[in-house]
C-alpha cells in the first residue's frame, strides 16, 4: 500500500519543542501507520509505548532522547539517527535499515527481528544488550562497544566490524553466519559462543574469557588472542589457527572430516583432542604443559620444536608425513600409536619414544 504524507496532527507535534513531545507521549500513544517521516527531529524527547507501523523514515532524528517500549514494525529507515539515545525494550521488526546511526547509544533489551541492516553504525555503545534474529546484515559497525549481543538465525554477509569490544562484552550465535572480513581484533570479550553456526574467515580479539563452539562450521583464526577456555565440540573445521598467544585450557572433541588445526608459537596450559579426524595438525614451536591426543586420526602433522611437560597419545593413528623433529616432552605415555603404511615419521632430535 502506498504511504501517505504525514498527517497534519503529527506534522505539528513533531515541530514542537522536545518537552511538548515528551508530555504528549506520556499521556497518549503516538501511533503512526503507513506514512512518511522525512527530515523530522524527535531528538531530546522521551517516547514511551509508541508505535510506528509501515512508516518510511528518511533523515529522521531521535538523538539524545529516550525510547521505552517503542515498536517500529514494517517500513524502512534511511539516514536515520538514534545517536546518544537510550533505547529500552525497543523492537525493530520487518524493516530495511540503511545508512543509519545508533552510535553512542545505550540499548537495553533492544531487538531487531526480520530486518535487513546495511551500511549502518551501531558502534560505541554504552552497556547494551541487543538481540538480532531472522535478519541479514552487511557492513555494520559494532566496534568500541560494551555489548552483550545475540545473533539468532541471522547472517552477517560481510564486514561485521566488532573490533575493540570492551571488557564484559558477550557474543552469542545461534544458527547464524558471520561472513568474510568480519573482525573482532583488539576486543576484550568475556564470552564468545556459537551453536549450529558458521564462522567464515574472520579473526578473534585480543582477550576472550571463553570460546565455546558447538555443532558449527569453522574457518577462522584466533590470531594472537589470550583465551582462558577454548571448547570445540562436534564441529566441521576447515581452518582453526592460533599463533603467538596463550590458551589456558583447550578441548577439541568429536570433530570429524575436519581439515586443519594449528597452534604456532603458542603457550598452552592443557590441550586435549579426542575423537577427531584431521587432515592437518600442528603445534609448531609451541610450549604446552599437558597435551593429550586420543581416539583420533591425523594426516599431516607438523610439531617440530614443540616443548611439552606431559605428552599423552592414546589410540592415535597417523596417516601422513609426521614431523616431530626436536619435539621434547618431560613425561610421555604412548598407547596404541599406529602409523599407517602411507605415513612417514621424522623424530630427529626428539626424545618422544615413537615405535613406528
Amino acid at each position: 500500500m502506498p504511504t501517505q504524507p504525514l498527517d497534519t496532527q503529527w506534522e505539528k507535534l513533531f515541530r514542537e519543542p522536545p518537552d511538548a513531545v515528551t508530555a504528549y507521549s506520556a499521556s497518549h500513544v503516538i501511533y503512526l501507520k503507513n506514512t512518511e517521516v522525512v527530515g523530522h527531529s524527535l531528538s531530546k524527547s522521551d517516547l514511551v509505548n509508541d508505535k510506528f507501523e509501515d512508516v518510511i523514515f528518511k533523515d529522521a532524528r531521535f538523538q539524545r532522547g529516550t525510547l521505552t517500549n517503542v515498536l517500529f514494525n514494517g517500513g524502512s529507515m534511511e539516514g536515520t539517527s538514534f545517536w546518544g539515545s537510550t533505547l529500552t525494550n525497543v523492537r525493530f521488526e520487518n524493516m530495511t535499515i540503511t545508512d543509519s546511526v545508533f552510535a553512542g547509544a545505550t540499548m537495553l533489551g533492544v531487538t531487531f527481528k526480520n530486518c535487513s541492516i546495511y551500511n549502518s553504525k551501531i558502534h560505541s555503545l554504552h552497556t547494551s544488550k541487543v538481540t538480532i534474529e531472522d535478519s541479514e546484515l552487511s557492513v555494520v559497525e559494532f566496534f568500541d562497544s560494551e555489548l552483550d549481543i545475540t545473533l539468532r538465525n541471522t547472517k552477517i554477509i560481510e564486514q561485521g566490524m566488532f573490533g575493540g569490544l570492551k571488557p564484559g562484552s558477550r557474543v552469542t550465535l545461534e544458527n547464524s553466519y558471520i561472513g568474510p572480513y568480519s573482525d573482532f581484533s583488539f576486543s576484550n570479550i568475556a564470552s564468545f559462543k556459537a551453536m549450529g553456526s558458521e564462522l567464515d574467515r574472520f579473526s578473534m580479539g585480543d582477550y576472550v574469557g571463553e570460546v565455546i563452539l558447538d555443532d558449527s562450521t569453522l574457518d577462522f583464526t584466533l590470531g594472537s588472542a589470550a583465551i582462558d577456555q577454548l571448547l570445540v565440540r562436534n564441529c566441521n573445521i576447515t581452518r582453526l589457527s592460533h599463533g603467538d598467544a596463550l590458551i589456558k585450557h583447550a578441548s577439541i572433541s568429536d570433530c570429524k572430516t575436519s581439515t586443519e588445526i594449528y597452534f604456532i608459537k603458542s603457550i598452552l596450559g592443557d590441550l586435549n583432542i579426542r575423537n577427531c579426524d584431521l587432515k592437518e595438525f600442528g603445534t609448531i614451536e609451541s610450549k604446552i604443559n599437558r597435551i593429550n591426543l586420543s581416539n583420533s586420526t591425523f594426516g599431516e602433522v607438523v610439531s617440530q620444536d614443540m616443548i611439552a611437560k606431559e605428552l599423552i597419545l592414546h589410540n592415535m593413528t597417523f596417516t601422513g608425513n609426521t614431523d616431530f623433529r626436536r619435539a621434547l616432552a618431560d613425561d610421555t605415555e604412548l598407547f596404541k600409536v599406529i602409523f599407517s603404511p602411507s605415513a612417514t615419521l621424522d623424530a630427529t632430535g626428539s626424545n618422544i619414544p615413537f615405535k613406528p
